[in-house]
């Protein structure tokens, strides 16, 4: 079983961070083959364009997604598709349509507990603080007329400071820290894995995050019933090792 997430799919435009990975994408998907494949949120970006256009846009790949047996959880970016999964999914004309899971559900698999991640993110867990940066980076997109500058991503550049910022705060208020959040959602299993941060990696022993299709690193994991293992993809699977804090 392999498991990826944030794709952050969009329409192309200067908003979309996947498009310049889309023809890695589809190598790893060739890769996966029939095997199955989890998407642990936030395949589409509602946040930053309009879903018609993304379906559009991406049409073809979601083709390609529907002869693969996938199952999807949506996340904090994607939470919209509860409401229209049918609409979507109804282009995803392959032969095994991919099993739909609404937004903050979670998947269990040997003994690893699978999730988006938001769940443990204050300003994700509705449409807040994560909503309306997210509006302002399109906005510096649109300027920009890329989703990237020189410093690397502009959403990552932009949204940084106020994000470390908004943890300080929320720390001075004696509230638990993302990664205490995150082993409380992981009850008795052993592994905890998704995706969100855009940062993957290991935490301790116990905690796996997939990392992003939206950035310069693509990766992925690989869950076996002897556990997890982090990938990066180039132009084959490659082991990564890097620790999350």
């Amino acid at each position: 079983m392999f498991i990826v997430s944030d794709l952050h799919l969009g329409d192309k435009g200067p908003r979309d961070n996947f498009k310049k990975n889309e023809t890695a994408f589809r190598g790893f998907l060739d890769f996966v083959g029939a095997r199955r494949l989890v998407i642990l949120g936030d395949l589409f970006d509602t946040w930053q364009c309009n879903l018609g256009d993304i379906a559009n846009a991406y049409d073809s790949l979601l083709l390609q997604l529907s002869r693969r047996s996938v199952n999807y959880v949506t996340g904090n970016h994607d939470m919209h598709l509860r409401d229209v999964a049918e609409v979507i999914f109804g282009r995803w004309r392959g032969p095994g349509r991919p099993v739909f899971h609404p937004q903050g559900e979670e998947l269990f698999y040997w003994d690893a507990i699978l999730m988006h991640g938001h769940q443990a993110d204050d300003s994700c867990q509705n449409i807040g603080l994560g909503a309306l940066t997210a509006i302002l980076t399109g906005l510096a997109e649109d300027k920009n007329n890329s989703p990237d500058c020189s410093l690397g991503a502009l959403e990552d550049t932009l949204l940084g400071g106020f994000e470390a910022a908004y943890r300080a705060y929320k720390k001075l208020k004696g509230a638990p820290s993302p990664f205490e959040k995150l082993k409380e959602l992981k009850k008795s299993n052993k592994w905890l894995i998704s995706g969100h941060t855009h940062k993957a990696g290991y935490y301790e022993d116990w905690h796996v995050n997939t990392g992003t299709w939206a950035r310069d690193l693509n990766t992925f994991v690989e869950l076996t019933e002897e556990g997890p293992k982090l990938f990066k993809w180039e132009d084959g699977p490659v082991a990564y090792e890097a620790n999350l804090k």
